[in-house]
């Protein structure tokens, strides 16, 4: 897994490898990190249950984090489609946003 991004106590999502997608030929470790074959999970840090995976499409391990009015918000790249799309990371589940052309590198709220 990769990434650790806390909601509240009990919950905090992480990316998951998905084994089914992984790179056939990759050599170096940054192949695996940006390839198509992360998803989202949920887990309980104070907990000895497993991570929850979240039916969500496969996308880039990398991942970088917005906050906006306490709630976390990220792009979800993939790759082989050269798109980003918005997601929200709230505590009760994935909001998904507008989808845009390339790798999203920073977001911000403007206004109030």
């Amino acid at each position: 897994s990769a990434e650790f991004i806390p909601v509240r106590e009990d919950l905090a999502y992480i990316r998951v490898f998905d084994e089914a997608l992984k790179p056939t030929d990759a050599a170096f470790y940054w192949e695996y990190t940006y390839s198509d074959a992360w998803r989202w999970a949920t887990i309980d840090p104070f907990s000895d249950a497993p991570a929850v995976r979240i039916d969500t499409p496969p996308s880039f391990g990398r991942v970088e984090i917005y906050s906006v009015d306490g709630v976390p918000w990220t792009f979800d790249y993939v790759e082989s489609e050269g798109r980003s799309t918005l997601r929200s990371l709230r505590d009760d589940g994935i909001g998904t946003g507008v989808t845009v052309p390339g790798f999203v590198r920073y977001a911000a709220r403007l206004g109030a």
